[in-house]
């Protein structure tokens, strides 16, 4: 889309530039000043004006400034914005069908939900427990919920689980009525300690579950002081640590929290299995912690959690 823009405006700033006129481009978002989306828009920016020789300026309203994302729709319609950075829920603001794409782990049907759980039905069987990691859901609520949590359930003799930023704060209602939530809980099995914390640190989308680091670094500690006994230690945070490989985004960004990295380093669990940024599966450590994030289940990744007599052990696999 930005490829088209560059080359309409490159076109009419030619034009203004004849006329010693520059032509000013206004779009608004949402996302913080100097965050990875603003910084990005400000790059577009400086490379438009250097394509037009100047002809062409984007001014960047960051921050809300403009408004909420429903605001800066309507001052799209009325001319006081060109264009806005918006999220589905903004575009739905345009066009309702845009709810047609909010469908569970980001299948675009059921069916295709389904098919993958089938593939992934017998490593489920043979587990003796099986965690979710969060987004169970896609901006869905109670019912999506309990039609994923059955599903797994099917093929699972334990479940345990937290919501993700994607989940409405619903979920975490659904899952401690299932008695199966992590979300500032923990449970002991044997030798093994287990707890964990849902939704996200603070996006510029402002999704359904998202939380400030303070809030995080409190349900992590209520969780993990029941536990912190253990001789194994597993956590589950839905919001992945800062700068690893398992927090970056399509543009080589680090939107992980600075919260969770602190929380990993001081108290070194054995495995943090994490979620969040749907790109950025993969591995990585931190001090004596293995850092997992399985990505978007519709690729098919998924993390297998061993104790073995020298500790806890993750593996990352895809179907």
């Amino acid at each position: 889309m930005f490829r088209h823009l560059t080359r309409s405006l490159f076109f009419f700033g030619m034009m203004g530039t004849a006329f010693g006129q520059t032509i000013e481009f206004k779009l608004g978002t949402v996302a913080p000043e100097r965050s990875p989306w603003h910084m990005v828009l400000l790059r577009i920016g400086n490379s438009w004006q250097q394509i037009s020789k100047g002809g062409v300026k984007l001014t960047v309203y960051a921050g809300g400034t403009q408004g909420d994302e429903q605001d800066m729709v309507s001052k799209m319609r009325v001319g006081g914005l060109h264009a806005a950075l918006i999220t589905g829920a903004g575009m739905a603001v345009i066009e309702r069908g845009v709810f047609c794409l909010q469908v569970p782990m980001m299948f675009d049907s059921y069916e295709e939900l389904d098919a993958v759980r089938e593939r992934l039905a017998p490593e489920l069987e043979k587990a003796d427990l099986v965690i979710l990691s969060g987004d169970l859901t896609n901006f869905g609520g109670r019912e999506d919920a309990e039609q994923v949590l059955t599903a797994t359930q099917r093929h699972a003799g334990a479940v345990l689980a937290v919501s993700g930023n994607l989940d409405r704060p619903e979920v975490i209602d659904v899952l401690r009525e299932r008695g199966i939530s992590l979300h500032g809980e923990s449970r002991r099995i044997g030798e093994l300690g287990i707890f964990g914390c849902g939704g996200s640190n603070l996006t510029p989308f402002h999704t359904p579950t998202e939380f400030t680091d303070e809030e995080i670094g409190a349900w992590l500690d209520r969780g993990y002081n029941e536990v912190a006994e253990a001789p194994h230690v597993l956590m589950v945070c839905h919001t992945p640590p800062a700068n690893t490989a398992t927090d970056r985004i399509l543009i080589g960004q680090h939107v992980g929290s600075p919260k969770v990295r602190t929380f990993i380093e001081q108290y070194q669990p054995e495995v943090c299995i994490t979620g969040h940024v749907h790109e950025s599966a993969g591995i990585d450590r931190i001090g004596r912690t293995t850092v997992v994030n399985a990505g978007a289940f519709r690729d098919g990744g998924y993390i297998v959690v061993s104790l073995r007599s020298g500790g806890l052990e993750a593996e990352l696999n895809r179907l």
